[in-house]
């Protein structure tokens, strides 16, 4: 699942990237890289500027953009001066296109690391060549115009053009510059008021931000009159007011009218070619000139255009939002100091002659007339729709990418090309408990997350390694355990990805019950083939130690006591006997051993066996007896917790050198889920506990892992076959219970056994001791595929006074029942055998004999006669391999009862 998540990340992460790089390389603005002043990369504008291509940039020294050196050298040498103050510059130049023509530049520079610019340069590329030009026409215009053009400040000129030292009659500008302008005015105007009183009314009518036009007779420095069109503008330069007066000779009203004509035939040529709309309108919104261009981009013609009310022209949100606009610069025009040139700047959305919408940026400014006042409004208009749609896709895939990093099921992480974390997902901070005010950095994280040096060195070293193997969009998978916020550990499945950006993204997954979970399926499964292998042994096992041990029974039968030859058949059985104990505890591992359960209280039961147990743990060992109290009954064969308390305490006493203590507990206890989530293979549900502790030595975690499994032990050679708690394992798991172990060196040992509690009252013990009857004179059934077994029981059962039919085989019985026509009272007959089970010779004889009693013996039952090793209720039953003794009894009990 990881996996495949991660490589839809990838995928959508390439392609938002794509996207990404596809618009910056369309950017209407020149962009490239550069590395000790070569170039790297550049985008489709940048060569667009220039006419190369991108092929033929690269890898290309800055120089050949340069008409000269001096212009080269003078912007490296500005590019390093002002990068040692701040991190960003920008520095006007001209650069030479392919086919040598020049173009204005403004250059912006922003370096990857500014204390090292050797990792190299952003650059973008303005083309300012208009700009330029623009202030060359303006300053032509200046020093170019028809009019006498001054600046005054505090009522004195400070600059004029040169039409100023014309229409005055001076040849130098310090005829001008520092006087005021009643000294270049008689007395009085036409009108009888004195020059210098109205001058100074006007003026300050300007600086107080009243625009002034008005007629006036000046006086040339040969002191010859003539009449002037004057006005006046306040203009501010930082925090500093200024007056821009222009003068117009009326007798040269005729030459400047036409000069008038020809700019505004410049003007339409200008609207008519341009694919921008110029366009002015009134203050109701209502269109009152439109270039024809409007035709290109909006597909009406200008006529149509100016029938059109501004609902018809944008939708109902630009329409506010203008109307808006214009309400705040109407009130704005009231303020103190307001530039009544300025301008401003908006996006709206024009409706197409088709039906579509096409969004224009507007740059629009006010319409005055000659006292100042607004009377409508002047704008060009843009098409930047492309520029929108480019906008919102990058809008909309940058949030799309963030919801899907930050609802993610995984951690994410990213990092920059410096080691910076700059983002973590919720899902990051869930898994760790640190966020990025924690961990704002790799050093930070590493610091916290690895507290052991040496094992920090390891992971550290590893990433570095990582970071300079792989390229972007690679993957280097790695596995660390963590030391979370709250201290607790944690197995961290990393996945980091470089990007083309040169960040690092890392996705990061908890996977330590993942880990934990296989690595108890691993123990499972080993387990389980143990238990597999234990149980295909037992069947052929037991049936060889019932051949020894039965006939040894009857050789010491037939054999005086103390003869030479008994003591060596008593050694004989006796061994056979341990061996079959060994079975015993390889079936109870494997959960095989065919049980007897009742239910019972566990105190009655671990108290009956308190004296054993003290005997069987020595002196020097205290053992310390906690009943809890009203303990749940549980089902289970009472010999199985005689077995299951003399193993533990066995292992509690290797464990304890010299005097120590053991514990046996009881108590009850509810598995919640939120245990059985932290523990696997626990099901919920109410049970009976029993605790046996001890304050050995205790064991490692390597220990514990394999302490249940058989024939493991840390005893030595000869101490123990570490079946023990195999045993016990097995017969927990038989009854449906659960195990833990706590244990760590020096600290001693606490095994909890959890049964399932039932709903039954615990079975009281009858003390009434069976009689052992020697034989009778029925007929018994036998079948054994066991040769040896079969000639054993049947010459056993002959000598106890019973007449044997003996079969080999299930079909050998089948025939002989067929054909023997006097009662059958009993079948003896072994459960697995090939080609039919006992249970189904059982029900093949039943119809010729309805009232034939069954004994089965087995020493694996293969679940034939038992489920899960519990014998079904009613199933006579004898372990293999048995005594003579025993197995007399069991056939009397069967035949009678």
């Amino acid at each position: 699942m990881v996996k495949e998540s991660s490589q839809n990340l990838k995928k959508r992460l390439l392609e938002s990237e794509s996207r990404l790089k596809s618009i910056l390389l369309s950017a209407p603005v020149g962009i490239g890289v550069v590395v000790e002043r070569v170039i790297k990369e550049v985008n489709d504008h940048l060569c667009y500027m220039i006419g190369y291509s991108r092929d033929e940039l690269a890898e290309q020294d800055t120089r050949m953009l340069y008409f000269n050196d001096a212009d080269y050298n003078y912007v490296g040498s500005e590019r390093a001066r002002h990068i040692e103050g701040k991190s960003t510059f920008s520095v006007e130049t001209r650069w030479r296109r392919k086919d040598g023509t020049a173009v204005e530049v403004l250059l912006g520079f922003a370096p990857f690391n500014p204390v090292d610019l050797s990792a190299g340069i952003t650059f973008t590329a303005l083309d300012i060549t208009e700009r330029k030009q623009a202030e060359m026409r303006y300053q032509t215009l200046f020093e170019g115009a028809n009019d006498a053009i001054f600046i005054m400040n505090e009522g004195r000129f400070i600059e004029c053009n040169r039409k100023t030292l014309e229409v005055f009659g001076c040849e130098r500008s310090d005829d001008i510059v520092g006087h005021t302008p009643w000294e270049f005015s008689p007395q009085q105007q036409p009108d009888g008021r004195d020059s210098k009183e109205k001058a100074l009314k006007v003026i300050n009518a300007a600086f107080n931000g009243k625009p002034q036009r008005f007629y006036w007779q000046h006086i040339r420095k040969d002191k010859t009159p003539f009449d002037a069109e004057v006005s006046l503008n306040r203009f501010e330069l930082g925090d500093r007011q200024f007056i821009q007066a222009l003068v117009r000779d009326i007798t040269e009203q005729k030459q400047a009218e036409e000069n008038l004509r020809e700019s505004e035939g410049r003007y339409r040529l200008i609207s008519e070619k341009t694919n921008d709309i110029i366009w002015t309108t009134d203050l109701s919104l209502r269109p009152t000139y439109v270039s024809p261009s409007i035709e290109k981009v909006l597909g009406f013609t200008a006529e149509e255009r100016l029938s059109q009310n501004p609902a018809d022209q944008m939708t109902p949100e630009s329409l506010a939002h203008s109307a808006e606009i214009l309400a705040k610069e109407l009130e704005r025009d009231f303020e103190p100091g307001i530039d009544p040139d300025r301008t401003i700047k908006m996006d709206i959305e024009y409706y197409h002659k088709n039906g579509s919408i096409i969004w224009c940026e507007n740059i629009a400014g006010a319409l005055r007339d000659e006292k100042g006042t607004i009377t409508g409004i002047h704008g060009v208009s843009r098409d930047i729709t492309e520029r929108k749609h480019a906008d919102e896709a990058l809008l909309h895939e940058k949030q799309r990418f963030h919801n899907l990093i930050h609802n993610a099921p995984f951690g994410v992480l990213m990092i920059d090309k410096y080691g910076i974390f700059h983002y973590a997902n919720p899902k990051f901070t869930e898994i760790f408990g640190y966020d990025l005010k924690d961990v704002p950095d790799g050093k930070r994280w590493f610091e916290l997350a690895y507290p052991d040096s040496e094992y920090r060195n390891q992971v550290v070293s590893a990433w570095i390694e990582d970071l300079k193997a792989y390229g972007p969009g690679e993957k280097r998978p790695r596995i660390f355990d963590v030391t979370c916020k709250d201290g607790s550990r944690k197995i961290i499945h990393f996945i980091p990805v470089r990007l083309e950006t040169g960040e690092n993204m890392v996705a990061c997954e908890d996977i330590t019950e993942r880990i934990t979970l296989e690595d108890q399926l691993r123990q499972a499964q080993k387990m389980e083939s143990v238990g597999r292998l234990a149980g295909g042994v037992a069947h052929d096992f037991n049936n060889m130690l019932q051949a020894i041990m039965g006939y040894a029974e009857l050789a010491m039968l037939k054999i005086k006591k103390g003869a030479s030859a008994d003591e060596n058949l008593i050694q004989i059985k006796q061994a056979a006997q341990r061996s079959a104990d060994l079975v015993r505890q390889l079936l109870a591992f494997a959960r095989k051993q065919t049980v007897s359960p009742k239910v019972l209280d566990l105190n009655e039961t671990t108290s009956g066996i308190l004296k054993i147990l003290k005997l069987l743990i020595g002196e020097n060992i205290k053992l310390v007896w906690k009943p809890g109290r009203e303990i749940r009954p549980v089902k289970i064969d009472p010999a199985q917790i005689d077995q299951i308390l003399a193993n533990l305490l066995v292992n509690a006493r290797d464990s304890i050198i010299g005097v120590g203590t053991v514990t046996i507990e009881t108590g009850n206890a509810v598995l919640d889920e939120a245990y059985c989530r932290v523990n696997p293979g626990f099901v919920p549900g109410k049970y009976a506990l029993l605790a046996v502790g001890d304050t050995g030595s205790g064991m490692d975690k390597e220990t514990v892992s394999h302490i249940f499994e058989p024939f493991f032990t840390t005893k030595e050679m000869g101490n123990g076959t570490g079946l023990g708690l195999s045993m016990v394992y097995g017969i927990v798991k038989q009854n449906g219970g659960f195990i833990n172990i706590y244990s760590e060196p020096g600290l001693g040992t606490t095994i909890k056994i959890y049964l399932p509690c039932c709903q039954d009252q615990a079975e009281t013990e009858d003390a009434a001791q069976e009689q052992i009857i020697p034989g009778g004179t029925e007929t018994v059934l036998l079948v054994e595929d066991e040769k040896l077994l079969l000639e054993f029981v049947g010459t056993t059962l002959e000598e106890q006074g019973y007449t044997v039919l003996a079969a080999g085989s299930p079909a050998e019985a089948l025939a002989m029942v067929r054909e023997y026509n006097r009662p059958i009272h009993l079948l003896i007959t072994d459960v697995v055998m090939p080609g039919m089970n006992g249970r189904e010779l059982k029900e093949a004889i039943m119809p010729l004999y309805p009232d034939i009693k069954t004994l089965y013996m087995s020493g694996y039952t293969a679940n034939v006669i038992a489920h899960q090793g519990v014998l079904d209720e009613g199933t006579a039953f004898l372990q293999k391999p048995f005594l003579i003794n025993a197995l007399a009894i069991k056939v009397r009990q069967v035949i009678e009862g």
